[in-house]
Formats: C-alpha cells, structure tokens, sequence
C-alpha cells in the first residue's frame, strides 16, 4: 500500500520533507512491492490492495484497528511501525477522525469506569523487558503472558505434585 501512496503521489509531500528521514531510500526499497507482488506474496488482490491504498488516503479520518492479535508476534514491533508508516504516508496521523497519539497528560473525556487500575506497577509483566510501554501504558505487556502462563503452570505443577 505504502507503494501505491508513492506511486500515485497521494502522500504529504509537507510532511514526507518535514518529518521523516530516508524517504527516498524507503520508496525505492518499496518499489519491487508492486500489488501484484503483493498479491502472491499475500494472496489480496492487486485491485483490493490499491483501493485500500487509495481509500485510506483519501478518508476524511481514518484509524486503524489496534491491539487485535496482530502485535502478539515475533514481528509484533514492526508490524506496527509498518501499519503507522503507511497512515502517516496517508495523512492519516494526529487528524480528526485519524490515529492520534495521547500523552500521559492529556485528559480525554472517554468512559474508563470499567477500567482497573494496576495494583503494582512493579509486578508488570515485561517491565524488565519493556519498560518505556509499561511506564506509559502502566500496564503489562501482553506479549510476555503466554510464557508466564506456562511458568507458572509448570511451577504450579511442580508444587502439587
């Protein structure tokens, strides 16, 4: 998709020049990503890789879906970054109706009654290995639950046996 953006100029040349370094070398790097590479990479049809492409440009505000399952992998981290390229490519950053960042600080009007707070931070799960996320998320990572599930399963195991 980032390879549509290029190709068909529907990136912001303003933020491209203000905002990023390497640009150049990133558009050539996906250039051999053409749809119909991506097709048989993928198995999506060029045709719905390009409408994607150009929808998500041309939205009036749009968000990816975060936090689904995609960034519980070995590729989790650049998943993401990839995903948060291709919506700053679109003009899609920090717009109305677009993904927008939230700092510690800022105050929004969003329904967290349901929400419980983290008892101890420093029992996080991750911490160790994932500090900036759990000092901004204030949270643990979910990437390290499967192995501590089975840790303490075999743990547990040991102990009743």
């Amino acid at each position: 998709m980032c390879n549509v953006l290029i190709e068909e100029g529907l990136y912001g040349e303003s933020f491209v020049r203000d905002w990023t370094r390497g640009f150049e070398e990133f558009a050539r790097h996906v250039q051999q990503f053409s749809p119909e590479v991506v097709e048989q990479i993928t198995g999506v049809p060029a045709g719905t890789i390009v409408a994607l492409a150009r929808r998500i440009a041309t939205a009036r505000g749009a968000a990816p879906a975060m936090y689904s399952g995609l960034e519980y992998n070995g590729n989790g981290v650049q998943t993401i970054r990839a995903i948060f390229v291709l919506w700053a490519l679109a003009g899609q950053l920090d717009v109305p109706g677009g993904r927008c960042f939230t700092l510690r600080q800022n105050h929004f009007p969003l329904n967290r009654s349901g929400h419980i707070a983290n008892p101890d931070m420093r029992k996080a799960l991750g911490r160790d290995k994932f500090p900036m996320y759990s000092a901004y998320r204030e949270e643990s990572h979910a990437i390290v639950l499967p192995d501590s599930v089975l840790s303490l399963k075999e743990s547990l195991t040991r102990f009743v046996l």
